[in-house]
């Protein structure tokens, strides 16, 4: 991770950040991000998301707005406490049978 930050910054031509205050590089003709906190992919806005990808050419601008089928991106949040997890009703689980034979 050490290396990866020293690369970027002297190498790294900054590109922008987003509104969770990653920072967006590019270095050649590869694309990164320097995440402001954890690495989460999973929370890259899809207009910055497109752009590591290489589907658009050039990088987001500040007052762009995300087209309006497109969502505001959340963290993935699978393994941690605050993951979705279904609630059952008692009903539920009492209408099950077991099979037999």
């Amino acid at each position: 991770m050490l290396i990866a930050k020293i690369i970027i910054k002297l190498f790294g031509k900054k590109v922008g950040t987003d509104e969770l205050n990653n920072s967006y590089y590019e270095i050649g003709n590869r694309r990164m991000v320097y995440y402001a906190k954890e690495a989460e992919p999973s929370a890259i806005p899809p207009l910055w998301h497109a752009w590591l990808h290489k589907s658009r050419i050039s990088a987001p601008e500040g007052d762009e707005k995300n087209i309006p089928w497109q969502i505001v991106a959340h963290a993935n949040k699978s393994g941690r406490v605050n993951r979705y997890y279904p609630k059952f009703k008692d009903k539920d689980l009492n209408t099950r049978e077991s099979w037999i034979p």
